[in-house]
Formats: C-alpha cells, sequence, structure tokens
C-alpha cells in the first residue's frame, strides 16, 4: 500500500502530493527479489508533473524498467494527432516487433503498440473537434509508448 508523506499547496495555488511504496510493504506481492523503495510526487494546477523515482535499497546493482500509463479523453479518435514524432523509428509490436519510421503525425485508425526510442523533445496530443491539447514532456526517460487496443481488444477485456 503506498504512503502519503505530504499533501501541500504551494502559493501559486498547486496542490503537491507525495507518495511512498518500499519492497518491505505488506500488500506488495513477493515478484522481486531486491529491496527498493518508489516515491511518487504529483502537482497539480493549471499543468500535471509527475515524478516517479525508484532506489535500490540494497547493495546489488538490478535493471528494471518503468512506464507511466497516461489514458486522454478524445473526442473522435478519428480526428485526433500526435505531433513530435515524425522521422524517429519505432518498434510495431502489433507488427512482431519490426523497426519502423513515422511518416509525418500519427494518427489512430486501428490497433496500435509502438515503443518510439531516442525521443527528446514533446509529443503533442491534439483533441482536433474539441480544439484542446495535451502536451507530454519527460525527463530520465527518452522512450514514448503509444498503445490503443481499438475496438476487438477493448470489447474482449475483462475490465
Amino acid at each position: 500500500m503506498w504512503t502519503l508523506v505530504s499533501c501541500t499547496q504551494d502559493a501559486e495555488g498547486q496542490t503537491l502530493v507525495e507518495l511512498t511504496l518500499g519492497s518491505d510493504a505488506p500488500t506488495v506481492p513477493d515478484v522481486w527479489n531486491h529491496p527498493y523503495s518508489l516515491s511518487i510526487k504529483f502537482t497539480v494546477g493549471t499543468s500535471l508533473s509527475i515524478q516517479l523515482t525508484t532506489r535500490n535499497e540494497g547493495n546489488s546493482p538490478f535493471r528494471l524498467s518503468q512506464a507511466l500509463h497516461t489514458y486522454l479523453h478524445c473526442e473522435d479518435i478519428h480526428a485526433l494527432q500526435i505531433e513530435g514524432l515524425d522521422g524517429k523509428e519505432f518498434i510495431d509490436k502489433v507488427d512482431e516487433g519490426q523497426k519502423r519510421r513515422q511518416q509525418g503525425f500519427l494518427t489512430i485508425d486501428r490497433e496500435i503498440d509502438r515503443v518510439y526510442e531516442n525521443i527528446s523533445g514533446p509529443v503533442m496530443v491534439k483533441d482536433l473537434p474539441r480544439a484542446k491539447s495535451v502536451v507530454v514532456e519527460s525527463s530520465g526517460s527518452q522512450t514514448v509508448i503509444i498503445w490503443n487496443p481499438w475496438r476487438e481488444k477493448c470489447v474482449a477485456a475483462k475490465d
């Protein structure tokens, strides 16, 4: 179970929340044989900032992979554009891990599961019917995953 460390509001009216989780927490499944602690900090205001930190609490190095899963609402999936990936190579997990190169902005018109690596700039998700955009930026990682299960997998999903 995550433990609340703090919940405050700064002078600009932003809400700051910090949570921690350790490998010794009773609700953490014993599936990873390394002592660790996690810290996640949220800053919520006119924008959202999420900072996830993993600390190795043991003496042996280990490798890990982390992802923050962001699900974005859009008015019409057919009128969605994702910019900032033009010319970037990606691994197409729907097509058996084939390496491909993005041409222009990305639209979603079928199942997509792509891993873009070496992304250093922001990625913009444009919801054209609502004239809204979400800008996604990261530090400490240069990987962007674009995933949409499409209709068939959504219907089959148990959750």
